[in-house]
């Protein structure tokens, strides 16, 4: 047998198991599968010699290349979805479909701010009143100027713990708040546990639901012709990033929301950069999430001249390229 086919094949075998025993409670089995998988890890390159190498490779080349990005018209259309499907489940919103509504605002967030299949799915409820409260932006960095207004008032900004020292940001849209209200508010009716901490928290244990397994649902009643998922959205971004000729200090922020590696003195001594990761990625994730990915999308912002242009919003001495 190709050991290269059965290495593949044992790692997508965690990662689905690892997924059914998060959204079926099974924290028990989900922590002996991690142990078995780190195991493993530092073992199979002696069971595959040269597997595990050729793994990552052909991994990192198949998601490099253009036709493995997801489509902008299976982007579109998946986006119409999640928001008609949001509204009308949050208008005639029953307790029996609470799993539903729960894994059309994880996917949402998910691919909508580009992050890893399990990162928005694990905000914890001081997070999101964190973020609901405005605290990782404050009022006194808000200035009067329109354009900073108008997307401080489309977004709440959330800082999930990571690993170790580090914080993930995740923008969450607002339209989006009044189906979260209804998940916070209805955690008992759906049988989930009071010291369960997660707002996207599964039933009788102390664990959330899995995102990837949020996506493939949501892409399922989508009808897609191809699958989204939140790597395949992560590069989708990512390839954005290189297309645009963003400022030194706009990259950091852009570096910083996607995860990558920071410098020891963001990491551990400088505070959130709350107002700035709203102005840039605010921007960017909403004109990517319209199809508009190739366009340039920046907020002209501080002594910019005025721009016109038939597409854009004209706010003050500033204009928001739409």
């Amino acid at each position: 047998m190709d050991t290269n086919f059965l290495d593949a094949e044992i790692l997508r075998s965690v990662k689905t198991l690892n997924g059914h025993y998060s959204e079926s409670m099974q924290d028990e089995k989900r922590k002996e599968l991690n142990f078995f998988k780190a195991a493993y890890k530092h073992k199979s390159s002696e069971i595959f010699p040269k597997a595990r190498q050729t793994s990552i490779q052909n991994s990192l080349e198949n998601a490099r290349k253009p036709e493995n990005l997801p489509s902008e018209k299976n982007l579109k259309e998946l986006k119409q979805f999640m928001d008609t499907e949001t509204k009308n489940v949050v208008r005639t919103y029953q307790i029996t479909r609470y799993s539903y509504l729960r894994s059309l605002v994880v996917a949402r967030l998910t691919l909508y701010n580009a992050r890893r299949g399990e990162e928005a799915a694990r905000m914890q409820i001081r997070e999101l009143e964190d973020a609901v409260k405005g605290t990782w932006v404050p009022e006194d960095q808000i200035t009067q100027d329109p354009a900073k207004q108008f997307l401080m008032g489309q977004f709440r900004l959330a800082y999930l713990k990571g690993k170790g020292r580090k914080y993930e940001s995740v923008l969450i849209p607002t339209d989006l708040l009044i189906a979260i209200e209804i998940l916070l508010k209805d955690r008992t009716k759906f049988v989930i546990r009071e010291d369960n901490n997660f707002v996207f928290a599964t039933k009788t244990g102390h664990s959330h639901c899995s995102g990837w397994h949020a996506i493939a649902a949501v892409c399922k009643r989508a009808d897609l012709s191809l699958p989204v998922t939140a790597t395949k959205m992560r590069h989708r971004l990512s390839t954005i990033f290189v297309s645009l000729d963003m400022a030194p200090k706009d990259q950091k922020i852009f570096l910083s929301h996607m995860g990558h590696d920071l410098t020891t003195n963001q990491q551990n001594y400088q505070c959130p950069i709350g107002l700035d990761a709203i102005r840039v990625m605010g921007t960017m994730l909403n004109q990517a999430d319209k199809g508009n990915a190739y366009k340039q999308f920046y907020v002209l912002l501080i002594n910019a001249p005025f721009r016109k242009n038939s597409n854009s919003a004209q706010c003050g001495r500033y204009a928001l390229i739409l």
